[in-house]
């Protein structure tokens, strides 16, 4: 073979080989724009059921280390095989604000300190410890430690809205809604109006946007609506607050923390004066903080750090509280029977104008195409026209 032909021979072959790695190129990135969709965010299962988990309160009983990391992994590895779809962690995650605790201590053990995954599906609120020694000045430096908007879609859910970046937000999974809610300062007593008109209005926005595909509407923030310690016990809900709850009857439980308890109690009249709107209370607030006694009546307790498994399925939702040994210590199904909010009872509006009849512009629509008479005739006839009228009829 002489050297001209040796070269073409040389020159083909590249050719053919460099196109082969264009196609392998080609279909590569097909393949990632294809599957992008199904790596960024967790599919809901055909029939809707989904498993999420609530838990809060990890601190240490000291600055340093800050958090007791060895409950906290033992627990987060348990959870983990429940193969749940998000957990929701409701604040004090140190026994302070401290970046170091939450960065290097915290996320490892949320991790299972075996990097389990867990960490990449947890969303969190603060509680009165994710602070700064009680001062409220951290909230951009907690913001810098989170994308909770990355997280909602990487888990696949739907509609989420911030009120307050990364600590008050919601959004829709399946047949539910979630709100999670910032509570800096504790206490339920110590939720701002700002932030119960939001709770009002977003809630009203996932019913009229979900219909009556929306089954439950779960609540999550640090403090308990009915607290069940003698040293908490005077935190309750304000006025404003409970009407909020009232007007709601697709509101199926809600999830605490702050006191360190593992506690279940049905929430009524009876517990709560003016709640008419009954629902269920899960404080969860032994993720590895430090126990606490009871002094008020439930309807389950156990000694224990825990986190409570929520299994959702159609109207039915199941809460299953697994101690930090693998066990469970307690079980219950709940059906929510409630039907989106009637608007027409007064009793469902925060408020309401003492004289709702106003004066109101009323507009006559009338058809606006017809055949002209004449070439000069106006190609907007005013109101009196009689053909107009005539036409209209």
């Amino acid at each position: 073979m002489n050297n001209k032909n040796k070269y073409q021979n040389d020159i083909s072959n590249k050719k053919v080989n460099l196109t082969k790695h264009v196609h392998r190129l080609l279909l590569g990135i097909l393949f990632l724009i294809l599957a992008l969709p199904i790596l960024s965010s967790a599919a809901i299962p055909a029939d809707g059921s989904f498993v999420f988990i609530a838990w809060a309160d990890s601190r240490g009983t000291s600055l340093y280390p800050g958090v007791n990391a060895a409950t906290l992994a033992n627990l987060s590895n348990n959870a983990n095989t429940l193969n749940p779809a998000f957990t929701i962690f409701m604040g004090d995650l140190c026994s302070t604000f401290n970046i170091s605790c939450l960065n290097d201590r915290w996320k490892p053990a949320m991790n299972g300190n075996i990097n389990n995954g867990m960490l990449n599906k947890t969303f969190v609120t603060r509680g009165n410890l994710d602070t700064y020694l009680g001062t409220l000045s951290n909230l951009t430096d907690w913001q810098g430690l989170w994308n909770i908007s990355t997280i909602a879609n990487s888990v696949g859910v739907a509609n989420y809205v911030e009120q307050t970046s990364d600590v008050t937000y919601s959004f829709d999974y399946a047949n539910s809604h979630f709100v999670v809610i910032d509570l800096p300062d504790g206490g339920v007593d110590t939720m701002k109006p700002v932030q119960i008109e939001w709770l009002n209005s977003d809630l009203i926005s996932s019913e009229n946007r979900l219909g009556t595909d929306l089954k439950h509407e779960f609540l999550f923030w640090h403090g308990p609506i009915y607290t069940v310690t003698s040293s908490l016990g005077n935190q309750t809900p304000s006025s404003a607050l409970k009407k909020v709850l009232n007007a709601h009857p697709l509101i199926s439980a809600g999830f605490f923390g702050h006191e360190h308890v593992t506690v279940y109690a049905h929430i009524d009249n009876n517990l709560i004066s003016g709640i008419t709107n009954d629902f269920e209370e899960f404080i969860v607030g032994r993720a590895g903080a430090p126990s606490v006694p009871i002094s008020k009546p439930v309807d389950f307790s156990d000694d224990s750090d825990a986190f409570a498994a929520v299994n959702v399925s159609g109207n039915d939702f199941t809460v299953s509280i697994y101690r930090a040994n693998g066990t469970v210590a307690y079980t219950r199904t709940f059906t929510e029977s409630g039907i989106p909010t009637n608007y027409s009872n007064p009793e469902h509006w925060l408020s309401l104008p003492a004289f709702p009849e106003k004066e109101v512009d009323v507009f006559y629509l009338y058809p606006t195409a017809w055949q002209k008479v004449n070439k000069e005739d106006p190609n907007i006839w005013v109101v009196s026209n009689l053909r107009l009228k005539f036409s209209s009829d």
